[in-house]
Formats: structure tokens, sequence, C-alpha cells
């Protein structure tokens, strides 16, 4: 079991929180066996990272990939915190939201994560601490909502809602990968896109859609766009950042490194900026499945059109999933590919 979540759990053990014969939110939800244990039926999980809710799922959970409505109708919200602090604040203030007067929040974060920030979090809000507990390089706090200072909790909400960043030009969200500049890496690929890409095209692990937009405003022979990605406010800010353009465009909220649907196969192109790493930890193989899974979208003779940091060893997987493969540009850390099928 992932540490933070066995110690968010650990004043449910202790009976320090109570979570019976009440209605329950668990927000940065994920799969553990004290969810059996402790949360009832009544549960609302919410989860907008795929693979997390992709997994919920398919042991029999049912998962939202957007935050429950309905003011002071709660009697406890578990929070799973995020590493970025605005996400965080953004989390706790809408569980303050949600709480019944007298309700419990309940949040752990790793050590290294910001478990030290979260009382002082809380009692910013206005809520009253009751307690804390550490194990497993994490803490886990508690707090009671009685007299909440919602001026506090509007301006949490509005610091960690959706934004508009780079001088207006988008949308994007706290949490969201690079939710507030241009990444380099995208920045060096746009660089190198030619303006004659057409047919159906996809953005492989979209972000907030700024390759997106690019090719867009660049490639006029583009018939249809496909962006995907594995965070759901990712999708909903591309969405919202390509409203003005006059083509069929689909949105997916899916794990890029799993099997595809079927709305991501028989493309002409794709763009692609891959991640590399989970939280700080690189790994290299959720890269290569992009690349494998890039290859199976595409029809025969379609083209990637791929950044990676130069330090990467992609070689060999684009190799063996494409016919063809360029490197058309290496500078500035990166180095850039073109590969056909």
């Amino acid at each position: 079991m992932d540490g933070v979540l066995e110690t968010l759990f650990l004043p449910v053990e202790q009976g320090a929180v109570v979570l019976e014969g009440g209605r329950t939110a668990f927000f940065g939800a994920a799969f553990a066996e004290n969810i059996r244990r402790f949360l009832g039926e009544d549960v609302v999980l919410y989860q907008d990272f795929k693979p997390f809710a992709d997994d919920l799922e398919e042991r029999g959970y049912s998962v939202s990939p957007v935050l429950p409505e309905g003011e002071r109708s709660f009697d406890c919200v578990l929070v799973s915190m995020p590493k970025n602090v605005v996400e965080g604040r953004y989390l706790l203030a809408y569980a303050a939201g949600l709480l019944k007067l007298g309700g419990v929040l309940l949040a752990a974060a790793g050590n290294k994560a910001g478990g030290g920030r979260i009382k002082g979090m809380m009692e910013a809000f206005g809520l009253r601490v009751e307690g804390s507990v550490s194990g497993n390089k994490a803490r886990a706090v508690w707090a009671v909502c009685e007299t909440p200072d919602m001026a506090a909790v509007e301006g949490a909400l509005e610091e960690g809602g959706v934004r508009t960043i780079c001088d207006g030009s988008f949308v994007s969200q706290p949490g969201v990968f690079g939710w507030d500049k241009v990444d380099k890496g995208s920045e060096i690929l746009a660089a190198h896109l030619p303006t004659d890409l057409r047919g159906v095209g996809a953005d492989f692990g979209c972000g907030y859609g700024y390759l997106s937009r690019f090719v867009l405003e660049h490639c006029p022979k583009v018939k249809r766009w496909r962006a995907a990605d594995a965070d759901y406010r990712a999708v909903q800010a591309c969405r919202n950042n390509l409203e003005g353009f006059d083509l069929p465009k689909d949105f997916l909220w899916v794990d890029l490194g799993e099997a595809l649907p079927a709305s991501l196969l028989r493309l002409d192109f794709i763009v692609m900026n891959p991640p590399f790493h989970e939280g700080k930890k690189t790994d290299l193989g959720l890269g290569q499945r992009f690349i494998e899974n890039a290859g199976r979208a595409l029809t025969r003779n379609g083209a990637l059109w791929m950044v990676a940091n130069a330090h990467l060893p992609y070689e060999a997987v684009l190799e063996n999933a494409f016919f063809s493969v360029h490197k058309i540009y290496e500078g500035g850390g990166f180095k850039v590919f073109k590969a056909v099928r």
C-alpha cells in the first residue's frame, strides 16, 4: 500500500476519526485495502489521473474526475495531498466548503511533499485542528469545520482554479504538468514542425494544449484533431484553449500507456512530448509505451513528430516501432525525431 494512503487511514484505525454513518468524499483517491475496510457505499471518489481512476473502476468502484458539488453536504472529506502547494491548498479549501458544520477534514502527505504544511493550511481556513499522526514517512492531520474563514477559502479556490496564463494566451490550472509556462521541449518541437501536416492528427499527452494550438494555427490542411491526456483537467483546459478553431475536435481522457481506444487509431500524424517520470521517479517505460502506441495508432506512412530530453534512450524503441526514423534536431538538451510508420 502507498505510504501516504496508509498514513491517511491511521487516525481512522486508531478511532480518532469516525467515518461510519456519514457521507464521505475522498479526493486524490487511489486503491488501498483500507477503502474497503473503512469507507461505506456512500463514499464519493474523486480522481483526475486516468491510470488511478481506471484501477479503482476495475475493482468495482465508481470514480469521478470532477470534484463533487453540494455545499455543507458531507460529514467527512479525506484528501491525499498532491505535491503542488497551490493545488493542495485548493483541495483543502474545496473540502472546507463541502463539509457540514462539525464535519471532519482528514488529509495526509509525504514528509517531503508538504506533510508539515497541512496543519497551517487547515488553520488558515479557520478549521479547528484536533490532531496529527506520523508514519511511513508521511503525516496525517485532521480538523473540524466549525467556523470556517470563507474569505480565506474563496481566496484559495480562486488561486487554485482555472486561470489564464502566458499573458492571457491560454487557460490552465495548478497541478496540470507545467501548468503556467510553455514547456521548453514542446517549444523546440513546435519550431521544427512543418506547416503541411494534414489529415487527422493528434496530440498525445496534450497538457493544456500548447502544441495542439500551434499545429492548428500553422497547419491549415488538418481536417480533424484529437487531443488526449491522462489528466482530466489538462484535457478540459485544452478543450477551452482550442475553442476558436472551426474543425472537428475530440478531447480524450485516456491512459496513453495502455491499450488505445478506437478513436485514437488510424491517425495521419501525431505530435508528442511524452512524459518520462511519475513524480520525481524516472520511468523510461512510460515514454516507451507512448512511442509504441503511437506506432500502432498511425496509418501506413503516418508520421510521429516527437521531442525528448537528449539523455533519454528512445532510439531503439523508435526503430522497432517505425519503418524509418530521423533525428531532425538536437540542441538545448533536447532532440526531435520524425518517425514514419
